[in-house]
């Protein structure tokens, strides 16, 4: 009877430290954990997801082939594209667009947020990665601002070069601020479906 009791005992701090000690997930960010079936593709039809927040991970998390994990920073983040040196331009990454006689430059500011209470947030998520060719990104501790590193930019620049096109550079320059309008506007077109919300976006 005794070494059934301890046996139990023993199972019970085993299952507390398997479930309990996984990595921390602050209320700052959100882990999505892909398991992919025996797969490594995260576009596989057969993965499946779940989102944590504010919890410990399930020990071990991630150190299975078919486990991917993507961390993703909540609350307000901003962004800038400029000519000078910042954290997400290391180099000169204003956007420079065309219009008729010639190009202009621009320094850009965005900010964006992902919506944590949306409805279906793990399958955005991983939507957004899959959409984005962002599977490489497997354990990066801030996936948000490696995509605005890599990838961001160029769909800043595409509708402020459509808004540019066939315009004379004086009357581009007296639009900025309907060129920020336009920008808040497409931005949030085409990423809102990945619960991620553009609430500024500021051209200077």
């Amino acid at each position: 009877m005794k070494v059934r009791i301890v046996l139990s005992v023993l199972a019970l701090m085993a299952g507390a430290f398997l479930t309990g000690c996984g990595q921390p997930v602050p209320q700052n960010k959100v882990a999505l954990v892909v398991r992919t079936l025996g797969e490594r593709s995260v576009s596989n039809v057969t993965a499946s997801c779940q989102i944590y927040w504010a919890e410990r991970m399930p020990f071990g998390t991630g150190m299975s082939p078919g486990t991917r994990v993507f961390k993703f920073p909540l609350g307000l983040q901003d962004y800038s594209f400029c000519s000078k040196q910042s954290y997400e331009s290391p180099q000169d990454d204003a956007i420079q667009i065309d219009c008729l006689g010639g190009h202009l430059t621009f320094d850009v500011n965005v900010q964006l947020y992902i919506e944590r209470e949306t409805p279906d947030l793990s399958g955005k998520l991983l939507q957004l990665i899959n959409d984005h060719q962002l599977q490489s990104y497997d354990g990066e501790d801030d996936m948000l601002t490696r995509w605005a590193m890599e990838k961001l930019q160029q769909f800043v620049r595409q509708p402020l070069a459509q808004y540019a096109l066939n315009k004379q550079a004086i009357d581009v320059m007296r639009g900025k601020a309907e060129m920020n309008r336009i920008l808040l506007a497409a931005m949030n077109e085409r990423f809102n479906k990945y619960a991620v919300h553009f609430s500024s976006a500021a051209i200077v």
